[in-house]
């Protein structure tokens, strides 16, 4: 019935049109922007034979089911050019211009951490998720990204419940200058001249947009604020705190997920989400970081086309490292990537660079976005270490692994490992 309107008047019905015709009652959904809806039931125009799609999800908002009726809605998305497209000849030349653009470096987006970019593979209309345990790092580490993509010339837009505008910017700006929040917030900033030149060499940029304080974000909001900013990536630090007005935190998640996956694939741009994970997942047990340990629903695995845990021991936090884990990859993952990749993870000296795989030889994230911004690009079949400086990595003397011992000395491991 839509679709033959939109076809006859060359618009959507209304509500009110859809309640008489079939007798429907749509109070939990008239809270949503018309245009959030009609973009929604737009998908649906470039379709045939959806009927059954279409009724399934009537039938569960005539028993006032609005979570799955959504869930059901989304199936719409996985079908997309089924019409056009039946024949798996038809893709051929589709797939092989896609593979020239992974030559050239035109599909994945880049940061300053290039082993995660290659184990990520991130792309527009994916979804992917940072996961970690309260106050480890997931805001941290997220905004990194961002920064690093934004100096790398994407436009952002970051979206953070949790956080204040104030807050986010204090950690942006000491990105930007390379100093320690931390001596930002004791009032002894190593050079104050410095600092605030770096600071005012971005002045007028538009092309870093937060979204945070003294706001209540529901997903309505986002989808505005992505249609208004038109960002090149999404970032939403904290999506278990939208507001979806449903009674409880899964069917806000829920319905949350399912429309952030809908606005990647009709923005085309990449969603990167943060959550948190349950009790289950023990401080110093790094195996413990599982899929199926996220916090308040499983809807996140099913969504999310990449999965990635936060993990931290006792030594490591000593140490001042972290390693962020792949739990979930659609599309397959190397194998040298199974058990992560490690970090430096040191506030006090705003160090968060990787390690290098097989080297430990750290890749510096200034140094890493300057080899970026000269047009350059890496080749993971050479050391990344030797291409970012010109030098040979330092080998270690021994095979066994470093462990930090009770006096905080180095020992060579074989009673801690």
């Amino acid at each position: 019935f839509i679709i033959e309107h939109h076809a006859k008047y060359g618009k959507f019905p209304s509500l009110k049109i859809l309640e008489g015709k079939f007798n429907l009652n749509f109070d939990d959904v008239l809270d949503e922007p018309l245009d959030f809806l009609a973009q929604e039931w737009r998908e649906t125009t470039a379709f045939k034979g959806l009927g059954e799609i279409i009724e399934d999800a009537l039938k569960c908002l005539r028993n006032r089911d609005v979570s799955n009726a959504i869930r059901i809605l989304d199936r719409i998305t996985d079908i997309e050019f089924v019409d056009s497209h039946c024949y798996i000849s038809d893709y051929i030349d589709r797939v092989w211009e896609r593979y020239e653009e992974i030559k050239k470096g035109l599909v994945y987006y880049y940061s300053c951490y290039p082993q995660f970019d290659d184990m990520c593979k991130m792309q527009s209309g994916g979804v992917y998720t940072i996961v970690g345990r309260p106050n480890q790092g997931k805001t941290w580490f997220s905004l990194i990204l961002a920064w690093s993509m934004w100096k790398l010339g994407k436009r952002i837009l970051f979206v953070s419940p949790e956080m204040g505008n104030e807050e986010l910017s204090v950690r942006l700006f000491c990105l930007e200058a390379n100093e320690s929040t931390l001596n930002y917030y004791d009032g002894k900033i190593n050079n104050e001249a410095e600092f605030r030149s770096a600071i005012d060499k971005i002045k007028g940029d538009k092309n870093f947009i937060m979204v945070a304080e003294n706001m209540v974000v529901n997903i309505e909001n986002v989808y505005s604020m992505v249609k208004k900013f038109r960002p090149d990536i999404l970032f939403i630090d904290g999506l278990y705190m939208i507001d979806c007005g449903k009674d409880t935190r899964m069917d806000n998640l829920i319905v949350a997920v399912t429309k952030l996956k809908i606005i990647a694939r009709t923005f085309k741009i990449p969603v990167v989400i943060t959550m948190q994970f349950n009790r289950d997942v023990k401080v110093n047990k790094i195996d413990t970081v599982r899929l199926e340990n996220i916090g308040v629903s499983d809807v996140i695995g099913w969504v999310s086309d990449k999965i990635f845990g936060l993990a931290q021991t006792d030594d490591m936090r000593i140490a001042g490292e972290m390693i962020i884990k792949p739990i979930k990859s659609r599309g397959g993952l190397h194998p040298k990537y199974n058990m992560g990749v490690r970090f430096k993870w040191d506030v006090e000296t705003n160090d968060f660079s990787e390690f290098e795989i097989g080297t430990g030889s750290v890749l510096p994230i200034y140094r890493v976005i300057e080899y970026l911004q000269n047009g350059k690009k890496f080749d993971f079949s050479k050391g990344l270490y030797e291409q970012l400086t010109g030098d040979k990595p330092v080998q270690l003397v021994t095979n066994k692994p470093l462990w930090i011992n009770s006096s905080f000395g180095v020992d060579n491991g074989s009673d801690k490992q």
